[in-house]
C-alpha cells in the first residue's frame, strides 16, 4: 500500500510538471498571416543567379557552391550600402570549363558590408576585392589559390577568424584603421605577403607562415600583438612609424625577424634563427625591452639613433649580440653571450650601463666618446663592486 501510494504521488507530480496541453483549441485553427519574408527575412541565391548583383541593402545567403561556367566574370558584385552576405559555408571555385576573375567585388565607397562563412577559391584575380569600401567586416572567410591575393579590403574594416592559403600576392590587405584578428596566412607566393595594413590598424593573434615576401607589416601607429611569423621569405614583421609590437615571435624568416621603423616600441618578443637580424631598426627613436634574440645569422639587436635596449638577451648570433651604429643610445640591463661580438657600438654619443656578457669572442666593443660603467671582471671569484653602473663579464 505504502508503495502504491508512492507511485500514485510521483504520477500526479508528473502529470503537473508535463510541457502543457497537447489537445489544440476549439474552433478553426486561424492563419499566421506572416509571409515568407517575415518568416526567413532574407534572400537566397544559388547557381542559377550568377553572376549575381547586389544593389539593394538587407540580409542575402547561399544555397549552394558556385562553380564559374566560363571566364571574364565575377561571381558577386555588391553595390549597396548595408548588406550582409552569410555563405553559410558554401564556396565559390573554378570548374573544368572555367573559373572567376573575382569571387566576390564590393564597390568603391560602399560602406557597412559583411561577409561570413564561406570559401572563395581559385580566381583568376583577387577572392574578395573591395579595395574601395569602407567598413566592412568579412569572418570565417578562407581565400585559397586565387592569382593576385587573396582578400583587399577598404578603411575601417575588421577582419576575423579568416584564412589566406597558396594565393599569388598577399593573403590579406586592410587600408587604414582596420583591425585583422585571429587570421591565418600562409604559403602566399611568389611574391606575396601574408598580412599587411595601412596606417592606424591593429594586427592581433594572427600567424602568417612560408609567404613569398613578408610575414606581417603595418603601416604607422599600428599595432602588432601575440603574432608569430615563420618561414617567410622577407622579414617576418615590419613597422612603419609610430608602431608598437609586443608579444610576438618571429623564427626562421629569411631576412630580419623585425624590421622596425621610426618611433616604434617592441617588448617582450622572440627573434630565432633568422637569417638577417634578429630585431633591427633603420630609423631613429626605437625602444626595445625584454626581448630575446637567439642563432639569428647576423646580428642579435641593431639600432641607428636615439633608441633605447633594456633588459633583452641576445645569444649565438652570427656578428655582435647588439650592435649600435649611430649615438643617442642607451644600452642598459642587458645580457649578451657567445656571439662573435658581445656590445658594440660603431660611435659615440652613447651609454652602456648595468649589462652583463659571457662566452662572447669579443665581450665589448666600444668605440671612442662611449660612456660606459666600469669593466668588472672576477674570473670566477665572487663579485664584489659597489658601482651601480657596472658592467660585468663573466
Amino acid at each position: 500500500m505504502r508503495s502504491s501510494s508512492v507511485c500514485l504521488v510521483l504520477l500526479v507530480v508528473a502529470s503537473v510538471a508535463s510541457a502543457g496541453q497537447l489537445i489544440p483549441p476549439a474552433g478553426p485553427i486561424s492563419p499566421t498571416n506572416r509571409t515568407l519574408d517575415e518568416v526567413e527575412p532574407r534572400r537566397f541565391f544559388g547557381p542559377k543567379d550568377v553572376p549575381i548583383i547586389i544593389n539593394v541593402p538587407g540580409s542575402y545567403y547561399l544555397t549552394s557552391n558556385l562553380q564559374a561556367a566560363g571566364f571574364g566574370q565575377d561571381c558577386i558584385t555588391i553595390l549597396a550600402d548595408d548588406v550582409t552576405l552569410d555563405m553559410r559555408g558554401f564556396a565559390i571555385t573554378g570548374s573544368e570549363v572555367g573559373f572567376w576573375t573575382n569571387g566576390i567585388v564590393v564597390d568603391t565607397g560602399v560602406e557597412n558590408v559583411t561577409i561570413r562563412n564561406g570559401t572563395v577559391r581559385g580566381c583568376a584575380e583577387r577572392g574578395i576585392l573591395a579595395s574601395g569600401a569602407s567598413g566592412m567586416i568579412v569572418e570565417g572567410v578562407r581565400t585559397l589559390g586565387c592569382g593576385t591575393g587573396g582578400m583587399t579590403v577598404g578603411d575601417n574594416a575588421l577582419v576575423r577568424g579568416c584564412t589566406a592559403i597558396g594565393n599569388s600576392n598577399t593573403g590579406i590587405f586592410t587600408n587604414e584603421n582596420s583591425t585583422v584578428e585571429w587570421c591565418v596566412a600562409r604559403d602566399n607566393t611568389p611574391n606575396g605577403s601574408g598580412i599587411r595594413t595601412g596606417p592606424g590598424s591593429v594586427v592581433r593573434g594572427c600567424a602568417s607562415s612560408g609567404n613569398g615576401s613578408g610575414g606581417i607589416l603595418v603601416a604607422g601607429w599600428g599595432t602588432i600583438h601575440a603574432c608569430s611569423a615563420d618561414g617567410n621569405g622577407s622579414n617576418g614583421f615590419s613597422s612603419g612609424f609610430g608602431c608598437k609590437i609586443t608579444s610576438c615571435s618571429a623564427r626562421e624568416n629569411g631576412s630580419d625577424g623585425y624590421s622596425l621603423g621610426s618611433g616604434t616600441f617592441v617588448s617582450d618578443c622572440l627573434a630565432d634563427s633568422n637569417e638577417g637580424n634578429g630585431i633591427e631598426s633603420f630609423s631613429s627613436g626605437v625602444a626595445i625591452s625584454g626581448c630575446l634574440a637567439r642563432n639569428n645569422d647576423e646580428d642579435g639587436i641593431k639600432v641607428a639613433s636615439d633608441s633605447t635596449v633594456v633588459g633583452c638577451h641576445s645569444e649565438g648570433n652570427g656578428s655582435a649580440g647588439i650592435l649600435v651604429t649611430g649615438s643617442d643610445n642607451r644600452i642598459d640591463s642587458n645580457n649578451v653571450t657567445d656571439n662573435p661580438v658581445g656590445m658594440q657600438t660603431d660611435s659615440g654619443g652613447n651609454v652602456v650601463i648595468r649589462n652583463s656578457a659571457s662566452g662572447n669572442t669579443m665581450q665589448y666593443s666600444l668605440a671612442a666618446g662611449t660612456d660606459y660603467g666600469a669593466f668588472i671582471n672576477n674570473a670566477g671569484a665572487a663579485f664584489v663592486n659597489s658601482n651601480p653602473w657596472a658592467n660585468f663579464i663573466y
